[in-house]
């Protein structure tokens, strides 16, 4: 998503995204060991995939910042416990990620799920109907069908008011005039207490993030939603 792709740009290009998600039982217990961690620009850590002493790496989210992982960084992905990767795929209402199209291409040959995101960046009613369509019409130039999961990115400054949420929804519904009824929503915890743009999908259908400076495996937070993006930065271990 748009902030971590900064901070991609700002760190390190081996850097990817990463969220945990809450659908399983089996998280691991181990203490978090600080002096194990390097840190981001941020103050976060950065972390190999894969470490039990980090929560659990269910999703990865990619977009043209990571442009530059192969089919064996997917295939390896997989190996360590990722299910899901989420390809950005729009932006606006013209832009596309011109890495997507790799990206899918690799996710599916390595097994792993795929849903994608757009940013939003629309100020009103009309501007998010033409979002929606943009989107739409790329999900469909890939070849997904109505089940795939659509997640909407909502930390850009147009969508930062109390009234968003009304653009929102007529995002979702055109989304759903197109067949797509799979609706997440992607933001960080402080947007969502302020805009309250979860209530248009629910908690357990949003996304959200917040980063401790230590994640650690044994003290798992924001359990109320669908999932937890815990960090902006960590690595694909050799």
């Amino acid at each position: 998503v748009a902030a971590q792709q900064a901070v991609n740009e700002s760190t390190t290009t081996l850097t990817v995204n990463s969220a945990n998600q809450y659908n399983s039982s089996q998280n691991s217990t181990a203490i978090y060991n600080a002096s194990l961690a390097a840190k981001s620009s941020l103050g976060t850590d950065i972390f190999n995939i894969g470490d039990n002493n980090y929560p659990r790496v269910d999703t990865v989210d990619v977009s043209s910042w990571q442009s530059w992982m192969t089919q064996d960084d997917f295939r390896r992905l997989k190996q360590l416990g990722v299910k899901t990767i989420i390809v950005k795929l729009t932006d606006g209402t013209s832009y596309v990620n011109p890495a997507a199209q790799n990206q899918i291409k690799y996710a599916q040959n390595a097994g792993l799920m795929i849903a994608v995101y757009h940013y939003a960046e629309f100020n009103n009613q009309n501007d998010a109907r033409n979002e929606a369509n943009h989107l739409a019409d790329t999900i469909q130039k890939y070849g997904f069908g109505g089940g795939i999961a659509t997640i909407v990115d909502m930390e850009s400054d147009p969508v930062k008011r109390n009234d968003a949420i009304n653009d929102l929804n007529t995002f979702w519904s055109t989304l759903s005039q197109r067949g797509f009824n799979r609706h997440i929503v992607y933001t960080s915890i402080n947007l969502d207490n302020q805009y309250h743009y979860s209530n248009s999908v629910g908690k357990n259908n949003t996304w959200i993030a917040q980063y401790p400076y230590s994640p650690s495996a044994s003290n798992l937070k924001h359990k109320e939603y669908g999932a937890w993006q815990f960090s902006p930065s960590s690595r694909i271990p050799n």
